[in-house]
């Protein structure tokens, strides 16, 4: 193990592991759809994919087995990766050119910096990606995951809102 073993999702080693992990689900239709498949974080442990991308990370990083599975059954719904931006400021956007609604809107969005456990975050969080037409930075989403708490909430709320304003102001 490194001698800073926490895992972050910014860290290009780790960064690109995750997002490996997932294009290989490209060529791996079974275990996306496997991952897909399944609707909490202790289902998911079971799919011979998962453990791929678990133990990839585990010899560098001290991981969480139930955060990391959440990770992988929700990236499984991602169809692309779109590193312009924070998760957060994604769901911000506007729905298209002309729009002046946001991809998620106000009240969706509170409702997931209302959750408080990884199952909920989990089944909101696919809505989520949904609602984005499948393309979200991948590694912010997985970073903000793993680490739900208050101040990941926090950033998130300036993030989109932040970016709701800008739009707002025409920037």
């Amino acid at each position: 193990m490194t001698e800073n073993n926490i895992i972050s999702f910014n860290d290009p080693e780790t960064r690109a592991i995750l997002l490996s992990w997932w294009s290989r689900l490209d060529d791996d239709r079974k275990s996306r759809a496997m991952l897909r498949r399944w609707r909490n974080r202790h289902d998911v442990a079971l799919v011979p994919a998962f453990h791929h991308l678990y133990w990839s990370l585990k010899k560098d990083h001290m991981v969480s087995i139930e955060k990391l599975a959440s990770i992988a059954g929700v990236l499984s719904h991602v169809t692309s990766n779109d590193h312009h931006g924070t998760f957060a400021q994604q769901m911000a956007a506007p729905k298209d050119i002309d729009s002046k609604n946001e991809r998620v809107s106000n009240q969706r969005f509170r409702r997931l910096l209302n959750v408080d456990n990884y199952d909920d975050l989990y089944i909101t969080i696919i809505r989520m990606i949904r609602l984005l037409g499948g393309s979200v930075n991948i590694a912010n989403l997985a970073n903000g995951m793993y680490w739900w708490n208050e101040q990941t909430k926090e950033n998130m709320a300036f993030s989109y809102y932040g970016n709701v304003i800008k739009k707002q102001n025409g920037e």
